[in-house]
């Protein structure tokens, strides 16, 4: 790389943490302490935006670190959980996911109540840009319980029974 190429790329690095920075959670579950040493970790939603804080300054550099650094995430859990800077998420990862069905019905209880005819077919078809059809509902499979009860005990019972022999009298 030529000098400028260099001078580009520094231009691009984030600069040092300070406190109007925030760290956005890309993967629900994770957990980590963004404050005080020894006042326990907080176990975050995706989509959590967490404001960098004095104390997160002061105790946290090396999760910082971490945070700043995705290769390192890489090599730490398999997955980027956090990313520098807020990132405009859903909340929901997965369609069919409990995240997703919530945020999509809220999203229609609000289209449902819409008054205006036009209005709520416009946001009726945000709702399925966004989200997508409903995930087709999983068959259930009913079993008559007693019926195969009473099966298993007939056979049961005619394994019991002893039986019987016809014997020949051509002898």
């Amino acid at each position: 790389m030529s000098n400028h190429e260099d001078d580009d790329m520094d231009l691009l690095a984030p600069g040092p943490w300070t406190t109007d920075d925030t760290v956005t959670v890309l993967v629900g579950g994770a957990t980590a302490n963004f404050g005080t040493p020894g006042f326990g970790a907080t176990v975050y939603r995706r989509g959590d935006v967490i404001r960098v804080t004095p104390a997160t300054l002061e105790a946290q550099s090396a999760l910082l670190a971490l945070v700043g650094d995705v290769d390192a995430q890489l090599r730490r859990w398999g997955v980027q959980k956090f990313a520098r800077g807020t990132v405009d998420l859903e909340r929901w990862s997965e369609k069919g996911s409990a995240e997703w069905i919530i945020a999509r019905d809220a999203a229609r209880q609000v289209a449902a109540a819409t008054v205006d005819p036009v209005e709520r077919a416009q946001r009726y078809a945000d709702i399925q840009q966004r989200f997508g059809s409903a995930p087709a509902p999983k068959a259930t499979q009913y079993r008559d319980l007693a019926a195969e009860r009473r099966a298993a005990d007939d056979e049961h019972a005619r394994s019991q029974r002893p039986r019987g022999v016809i014997l020949s009298k051509a002898d």
